[in-house]
């Protein structure tokens, strides 16, 4: 509502107060009537921003549900595929453990898949720049809102640090040094030791503290693919709305 009208029927009730031609009894009456136009055009105001709001809040979250639909689907296919890199390699670790009973060509086979790396990068940027935006409040399921919250604030920052960033970390300052200094390369780059740097102790530690680990990761993993898929159905619920 423009201020000009209020501002109208405000001039026009300290006129109707100031006319020595009304009555007591008339001059409240009409300021009555002057103050009850404008608290309806307030209201009326009110009621259709509101509804421009809500219009425009409806938009968004089709928008948004839409293309993070798509976001989820990539991710859980992303988690679905580095859990079955981390059981690939949790087979090959505990094959590397007894890794005398194994030809030096099998060997080399099984530490290319110890070596993998494993993490994990969700795709975000849309729930995180509607929250950037400040129109979070379009989403208007709580279920959802605490679901995604809880999503990419605790269990994947969670799952990156203490799970695969925690992992990496050990391998590239412990394991990697130790094998670099240990291993031995003929002149075509091929490693000629595998067998006896796996029976060193440093390196079957590693072996057991990989296998422990690798168990916990997709654990961890298990539990944010289930997070990702209720929350998918959530999604699927409020578009069908």
């Amino acid at each position: 509502m423009s201020e000009h009208p209020v501002v109208d029927h405000g001039m026009r009730s300290y006129k109707i107060w100031k006319d020595p031609a009304k009555t007591f009894r008339h001059k409240l009456r009409d300021i009555f009537i002057e103050m009850m136009i404008i608290v309806f055009a307030v209201l009326i105001t009110l009621f259709f921003e509101r509804l421009r709001e809500h219009q425009q809040d409806t938009k968004i979250k089709a928008a948004f549900l839409k293309g993070y639909k798509a976001d989820l689907l990539k991710d859980i296919k992303e988690l679905t595929s580095d859990t079955g890199g981390l059981h690939n390699m949790n087979v090959a670790l505990i094959k590397l453990w007894d890794a005398k009973n194994y030809s030096e060509d099998s060997i080399l086979k099984l530490t290319d898949k110890m070596g993998q790396s494993i993490e994990f990068t969700p795709n975000d940027s849309r729930f995180e720049a509607l929250k950037a935006a400040g129109k979070l409040t379009a989403i208007d399921n709580a279920e959802l809102l605490t679901a995604m919250f809880n999503l990419y604030q605790k269990e994947i920052p969670y799952l990156r640090y203490f799970g695969t960033g925690s992992f990496n970390a050990y391998r590239m300052q412990q394991i990697q040094p130790f094998l670099d200094q240990n291993l031995i390369h003929d002149e075509r780059g091929h490693v000629t030791n595998w067998k006896t740097v796996l029976q060193m102790n440093t390196m079957r530690n590693y072996i057991m503290y990989s296998i422990g680990k690798n168990y916990e990761m997709r654990s961890r993993y298990l539990t944010v693919i289930k997070s990702y898929r209720q929350i998918l159905q959530i999604v699927d619920a409020e578009e069908k709305k």
